[in-house]
């Protein structure tokens, strides 16, 4: 049982199946930005929120990386554009939404 227990552990490694995120393919760390969507409202970039969360183990995830989330830190009442920052790990990753606008 153990040892089905690691095959399918390592499989799972080496066939990328437990990365998520970004167009990069499985990889020990990877380290990608995707854009979001951006709208029809004109202005200059006045503040940018950022919110984060956590996937450890790729069974707990914590944190709230909602666009919400992002524009209350940052007092953001007209979105611009959105953006994504995903970090790979080998043993979890870490997703942040980045908005801007004023």
């Amino acid at each position: 049982m153990k040892k089905l227990f690691l095959l399918c552990i390592v499989g799972g490694l080496l066939s990328g199946c437990m990365f998520r995120g970004g167009d990069t393919g499985p990889a020990l760390f990877a380290k990608t930005r995707a854009s979001g969507w951006a709208t029809d409202n004109i202005g200059t970039i006045r503040r940018q929120g950022k919110a984060c969360s956590n996937n450890i183990l790729y069974l707990i995830a914590t944190g709230d990386s909602s666009i919400s989330a992002a524009k209350q830190r940052a007092g953001i009442s007209k979105v611009y554009s959105v953006d994504y920052d995903i970090t790979n790990y080998l043993i979890g990753s870490t997703v942040c939404t980045i908005v801007s606008g004023e």
